[in-house]
């Protein structure tokens, strides 16, 4: 029993489990939903259920991405965030949170770590599925309501994922800088 509570707290803070509950599965919802024809339902189950064992990775990857792409969409819209300070575009937001991200780590404290990255994890799995279940619906009701537009829908949308997944990657490397500056700044550690 011990065991298994390891191996549980170890790939939850490796951010294995994170990333699968707060990325991969709502990456996996956005997926189908850019997929799935309500027309045409079983068009869409058909290729999934004859992808074959070595493409689940791929699969599992790009709903990974998907799950990234949805964050930045609903960050974007400015519906969802991941600091508490403000929207990511608000760069001393997100200076904010790094630090006391930081100070968190530094304390020494396990149960603030974890706690932190409980917080954390429930935020990003409860923001991004549901924002990809509202998408997954309204793509539906579009595509059934109106199908002519339904592809339209579909590329206009997948344009804006594009044009916020290249914004993110931005404030990521500004967020990179941030952390690489306060660690750079942290007084050294003996080895």
């Amino acid at each position: 029993m011990e065991a298994a509570a390891s191996l549980l707290d170890r790939l939850y803070t490796t951010y294995i489990l994170r990333d699968f509950v707060a990325k991969v599965l709502p990456g996996l919802v956005t997926v189908v939903a850019f997929a799935f024809d309500p027309l045409h339902p079983n068009i869409a189950l058909r290729h999934l259920a004859a992808l074959p064992p070595w493409a689940w990775p791929f699969l599992l990857g790009l709903a990974f991405i998907a799950g990234f792409a949805l964050q930045a969409f609903g960050e974007g819209l400015g519906i969802t965030r991941i600091y508490p300070d403000g929207p990511t575009s608000d760069p001393n937001a997100r200076t904010a949170g790094i630090v006391r991200m930081s100070w968190v780590f530094e304390s020494k404290r396990p149960w603030a770590s974890q706690q932190r990255e409980r917080f954390v994890v429930i935020k990003e799995m409860m923001a991004n599925f549901s924002l990809s279940i509202l998408l997954f619906a309204a793509m539906a009701l579009i595509s059934y309501t109106v199908p002519t537009i339904g592809p339209i829908v579909r590329l206009a949308l997948a344009l804006i994922f594009l044009i916020n997944m290249i914004r993110y990657s931005h404030i990521m490397a500004d967020d990179q800088r941030t952390l690489e500056q306060l660690a750079y700044s942290l007084p050294k550690k003996d080895a």
